[in-house]
């Protein structure tokens, strides 16, 4: 298959990135294997991670169509459309399959969203519910104000 890769550690711009051929992933037996549709976050090669192995697949969200799964998944089947918030640490979804654990995927159920708009929109609405729902204390807070609301993180932030 085919996967956008950084090659070695020094490579640290868009130009250093290559298209090559490389292994489909094996099915983990905690996890599914995906077709990718729509990846996101190539721009992540400008802050490289030290745990990355090298050749090292980009990518951190994406959205798909899962082909396989591991005999020990239960909550997701072949065929399910999700989307997924990948682990910064592993190869990434910028290949035409990934692995992805359950735990990283929701399901992409309605056909009316696309595979883009369900991958552009899953780091905003992550980030947003992050600093609302879990780290902000708004216990004895009656208004809140949303910087920037008509970005990704803000305007899904207005809505909760």
């Amino acid at each position: 298959m085919k996967a956008l890769v950084i090659e070695k550690a020094a490579d640290r711009s868009l130009q250093d990135l290559n298209f090559v051929e490389v292994l489909v992933p094996t099915s983990a037996e905690h996890g599914g294997l995906i077709k990718v549709h729509s990846p996101v976050d190539y721009k992540i090669i400008e802050g490289v991670v030290s745990a990355w192995p090298y050749p090292h697949v980009l990518g951190l969200d994406v959205a798909g169509e899962i082909v396989s799964v591991g005999k020990e998944v239960t909550t997701w089947h072949v065929a399910d459309r999700v989307s997924g918030h990948g682990d910064l640490t592993k190869n990434g979804c910028f290949a035409e399959y990934v692995i992805a654990p359950p735990y990283e995927l929701v399901k992409n159920s309605s056909f009316c969203v696309s595979c883009e708009i369900a991958t552009r929109d899953l780091c905003g609405t992550l980030t947003a519910y992050e600093a609302i729902e879990r780290k902000a204390n708004f216990a004895n807070v009656n208004t809140v104000l949303v910087h920037d609301a008509a970005g990704g993180v803000g305007s899904i932030a207005i809505q909760c």
